[in-house]
């Protein structure tokens, strides 16, 4: 009986060397729940998104958010130094219009249309900076490629970085994500943007409320 299996798992040895070599493809399946690495080469596309909102250097974190019909928005988290004081600062802008529909070759007219930039800028403290930033950095340390394909044509991207000392700055992105943590951080991303425009005198509601959030958010993307 052991002859049998040993001759068995010999012949499927052969069979599987002897086969043709193909190019390793991955079937459709669901979404992961982390993010996937971002492709190196900036098409003409992102390199335009870089040109018009990316408007800070986000020596903290940064959240891009790219649909595909509607204005693109970016947030970027940083500190600055003034006069010797460091100082904290949330900078979100956004497209009136697709960035994407203004390009000639995306558009029936073939021409390169104007959108109007919208800028808010607001001051925070150190210790939602620092909240932040532990949100975006404990899952962009997660970051890796998915076992199966999930990306579509429509939707949304979003895109996050965030700089974390020693390694310098990470990225990582998600495509349309539900009921998983790159859905929360796309929520978070967002809510910073609202927090950025809104009423000064909201803001300190609004802020002890993301900062429970980002906390939870990260707690559990750390034991993910």
């Amino acid at each position: 009986m052991r002859f049998v299996v040993l001759t068995v798992l010999i012949g499927t040895l052969s069979c599987s060397i002897g086969a043709p070599r193909e190019p390793l493809e991955v079937k459709n399946g669901p979404q992961p729940n982390h993010l996937v690495p971002v492709n190196p080469r900036p098409d003409a596309y992102l390199t335009l998104i870089h040109e018009k909102l990316h408007v800070t250097n986000p020596n903290y974190v940064s959240f891009t958010f790219l649909p595909s019909f509607a204005g693109e928005t970016v947030v970027s988290v940083y500190s600055a130094n003034r006069d010797g004081a460091e100082s904290f600062h949330i900078t979100t802008t956004r497209a009136s219009s697709s960035l994407y529909a203004s390009m000639p070759r995306n558009n029936r007219e073939q021409v390169s249309k104007e959108v109007r930039i919208s800028r808010f800028d607001a001051e925070i403290d150190a210790e939602f900076a620092a909240a932040i930033q532990r949100a975006w950095a404990s899952l962009l340390l997660r970051t890796r490629y998915p076992n199966t394909a999930y990306f579509g044509l429509d939707g949304y991207t979003a895109r996050f970085t965030a700089a974390v000392r020693p390694m310098g700055e990470l990225w990582g992105e998600t495509w349309s994500p539900h009921n998983s943590l790159p859905k929360e951080l796309v929520n978070l991303g967002l809510a910073l943007a609202d927090y950025c425009s809104s009423d000064p005198a909201t803001r300190p509601t609004q802020r002890a409320k993301l900062l429970k959030q980002l906390e939870s958010f990260t707690r559990r993307a750390r034991n993910a």
